[in-house]
Order: structure tokens, then C-alpha cells, then sequence
């Protein structure tokens, strides 16, 4: 290495190297080959210094010193900014929560208030309105600067309508909505052309919108505990809905213009007033899901072994006494629900074709010991309630809890 002792009474060294230049007989470095002149103490150094790649070290500490301190400077920033914002829209009456997040994920909660005019704000995704006159315009306004706002939920306000400024949220993807009096949903909801979850909860709504199918996004929708609704035909229009769920509103029917969502995976429509299946659901071919416990059915039409692709069927609750011969025909079914039905022994010989079945409830049924034991030897991979024996004993070479379907039993003719 170039550089040499300190200590030494040496005071000229190589300005590139650090050499010691004294006692030598030529003007260039012997280790490098920098030219230096011994009259002239601008060519060389009286000291040796520290060697370049600690210099090199200390500008790259210094730099990232730097950079550190500016990191704590924005963070300190949009604190002070937040804490304003918390003064002043607590003066307005709004209560939210945000997090970093989705609501539904439950991760890295954290609750304050909506932060202020700051349109560079980019922390914050999901945001919760609460209170009298949530959303008022002002926070609506708002809530428009906020590039990365997906999420808004609006909880227990008073307001019959949303303020004309919360359909410029076009940047939105989830909106919920609870315990609001809310009797007409704007058609301006197409201006929402993000939003993929729309959850309304506890309302006076009686219908959706006419422009609800031009939400070319939404792919999940829930209308709960809203008595009086009724789905209107636009429905079936929002081509992508994945997943539709339409619980305890004391619904009817349904419009036969549902059976045109060919992509609906899972709909639920329990606690409702029906007396049947409606029709249009037949022909929702690739339905996997399909929930219609505590309605008014009292039989299921032949056109359920349609529903190919069904892999959960809940008719709890209901007044089915029979079964007929097609549902053995859903070959995927691995859920099946019956309990709270008066169904008797006879109808469990449509069950036998049901070779993927792997949980079925017959609890509170009219359904003896001696038939459920019955189809229990038909289907021995199948958890039947009440009454369940122990499990058979399943090949080594499966983990507990799956079933080889090599070695099942094939289901009776």
C-alpha cells in the first residue's frame, strides 16, 4: 500500500498517493508517477492525510446522513399536517378511521381524523366517515385530493342522499354504507368508474340505480338488511359481478335478467321470502355458492341439476320435505345443508350419487339414526350431522383431512 508510516518528520507526500517524497532523487513518485516539485509546496502535501478509500467512505456516510435527515423531515411534516387536520374537521363534527390497509384485512389499524387540504397526501387508502352529516361536502371535497383513496366507508349519518361531491370520487374502488336512512342511490354512481365493492347495510333503499350495469368494475355487491328491496333488471348488465349477495330484505323474487351473469361464482340470498328458487338462478351455470337458508321453500324444482358446477348448497331453514332425482347430478357438491327441513329417509336416496360429498347437515330433519346410517355406508368420506361416528381411516400416503377419491367408493347406482 501506497501509504506509509505517520510518524515519521517527513512534510512532503504524493498528492495522489500519499508516498513520502523525501530523499528522493527524481521529481515523479516513485509509486504513482505524479510529477512534483520540491520548491513548490502546491505539487505535493506537508501531511499524508487519510488514504482515498476512507475519504470515498466518509462522502458516502454524509450522503446518506443527508438523505436520513430529509426522510425525517417529510415524516415530521405530514405529522404536523395531520395533526392540524385533526383540530380542524374535529370543530366539523367528522370522525374517521384510516388504514394502510384494507378495512377487511384488519392490518396496521390505527384511528384518527381525516387529514386536512393536503392533495400530496399519499399515506392514506381507507377511510371511514362517521357521524350526523357524514359525508358533508366539505369532506367530500376533500377526500377528492387524496391520489390513493380506494376504500370509504360511511357509517350511522342521517343524510336520506350523498352530497353531489362524492360522485367525483371516480378514483374509489370500495364503498360501504351503514345504517344510513338512504332511500335513492344517484344514478351519478357510473361516475364511480373504479369501484368493485359496493356493501349497503341497514338502509330505505327499494332499488339500485338504472345506471348500475354500466359499473364495468364491480365483481362484489351486497344489499343486507334493507326490508323492501327489490333487484332491479339492470343487474344484468354488470357483467363482471363475481359475487352477489342479497340477505334479509324480505325479497320476493328476482328478475329473470340475473341469469345473464355468467361470471357469478356465489350468491346469497338467505333470510328472505321465497317460496321457490327463482328461476333465473337455474341458469347461472357457473355458480359455486349458493345460499337460500331461513326463506319459505318448500320444494326444489328438477332444474337445480343444472347447477353443475355447485360446490355449497345451504337450504337450512326452509320446508323442503323431498328432493328430486337431479340433484345427484352436482357432481362437484362437497357442502350440502338440509338441517331445519322436514326431510324423511326417502329423499336421502338422491344424496347416493353425491360421491364428492364431503359434509352434509341433516340436523333437526325428519330423518331417522337408521338412514342416516344408511347413507353413511354409500358415502363414507362424508361428515353427516348429527350423530357423526368416527372417521374412516384415510391412506397413509394423505394427509389428514383429504380424501383419496382412488380409493373412494364409487356411489351407488
Amino acid at each position: 500500500m501506497a501509504f506509509q508510516d505517520d510518524n515519521n518528520e517527513s512534510s512532503m507526500f504524493c498528492k495522489r498517493c500519499r508516498y513520502n517524497l523525501d530523499h528522493l532523487d527524481t521529481d515523479a513518485c516513485p509509486e504513482c508517477g505524479r510529477v512534483f516539485d520540491a520548491d513548490n509546496p502546491k505539487t505535493y502535501r506537508k501531511r499524508p492525510g487519510f488514504p482515498r478509500w476512507v475519504r470515498r467512505m466518509g462522502k458516502a456516510a454524509a450522503v446518506v446522513c443527508i438523505l436520513l435527515a430529509l426522510a425525517a423531515g417529510v415524516i415530521e411534516w405530514q405529522y404536523q399536517s395531520e395533526a392540524r387536520a385533526a383540530r380542524v374537521l374535529e370543530e366539523q363534527g367528522h370522525s374517521v378511521q384510516w388504514t394502510d390497509e384494507y378495512e377487511w384485512k384488519g392490518e396496521h389499524r390505527w384511528a384518527a381524523n381525516i387529514p386536512w387540504l393536503y392533495h400530496r397526501l399519499q399515506s392514506v387508502n381507507n377511510v371511514l366517515l362517521q357521524g350526523a352529516h357524514s359525508p358533508s361536502p366539505d369532506a367530500t371535497r376533500i377526500l377528492s385530493g387524496f391520489q390513493k383513496l380506494e376504500s370509504v366507508t360511511i357509517l350511522d349519518s342521517t343524510r336520506s342522499t350523498l352530497p353531489n361531491e362524492f360522485f367525483s370520487l371516480s378514483q374509489i374502488k370500495h364503498l360501504t354504507i351503514i345504517q344510513l336512512p338512504l332511500t335513492d342511490l344517484d344514478i351519478r354512481i357510473e361516475n364511480l368508474t373504479s369501484l368493485e365493492y359496493l356493501n349497503i347495510h341497514d338502509s330505505k333503499l327499494t332499488e339500485l340505480p338504472s345506471t348500475i350495469g354500466r359499473l364495468k368494475s364491480l365483481t362484489i355487491l351486497y344489499v343486507t338488511a334493507t326490508p323492501g328491496f327489490t333487484l332491479s333488471p339492470e343487474i344484468g348488465q354488470a357483467g363482471k359481478l363475481k359475487h352477489l349477495t342479497l340477505e334479509a330484505n324480505n325479497m320476493l323474487a328476482l328478475p329473470e335478467e340475473l341469469g345473464r351473469l355468467q361470471s357469478l361464482m356465489s350468491l346469497i340470498i338467505s333470510r328472505n321470502q321465497f317460496r321457490a328458487i327463482p328461476p333465473a338462478v337455474y341458469k347461472l351455470a357457473g355458480l359455486q355458492t349458493l345460499f337460500c337458508a331461513d326463506n319459505k321453500i318448500s320444494k326444489l324444482s328438477p332444474d337445480i341439476g343444472k347447477l353443475t358446477n355447485l360446490r355449497d348448497l345451504v337450504l337450512s331453514g326452509n320446508q323442503i320435505s323431498s328432493l328430486p332425482a337431479e340433484i345427484g347430478q352436482l357432481k362437484r357438491l362437497t357442502d350440502l345443508d338440509l338441517s331445519n327441513n322436514p326431510i324423511t329417509d326417502e329423499a336421502l336416496i338422491h344424496l347416493h350419487a353425491l360421491a364428492r360429498l364431503q359434509w352434509l347437515d341433516l340436523s333437526k330433519t325428519n330423518t331417522t339414526a337408521a338412514g342416516r346410517a344408511a347413507l353413511r355406508k354409500v358415502l363414507p368420506y362424508c361428515e353427516i350431522k348429527p350423530d357423526h361416528p368416527q372417521p374412516p381411516v384415510q391412506n397413509s400416503d394423505f394427509p389428514a383431512g383429504t380424501i383419496n377419491w382412488d380409493q373412494a367408493p364409487a356411489p351407488a347406482p
